[in-house]
């Protein structure tokens, strides 16, 4: 198994970048905003339990 690993890997050669560009991924969003706004959404969901809950005790 090492010898083939040794052999494919001497032997596949890249000269153009459509290897590179295949596995770059550019997200058409910002992460950061998709994780704020779940953020949001778990928090609000959050609140209207805690707001059940208060209503549910008394």
């Amino acid at each position: 198994m090492k010898n083939l690993l040794s052999i494919i890997s001497n032997t596949f050669t890249s000269n153009d970048n459509s290897t590179i560009n295949a596995i770059n991924i550019q997200c058409s969003f910002n992460p950061l905003d998709k994780v704020v706004e779940l953020y949001e959404c778990l928090l609000a969901s959050e609140r209207e339990k805690v707001e059940l809950l208060k209503k549910g005790n008394q």
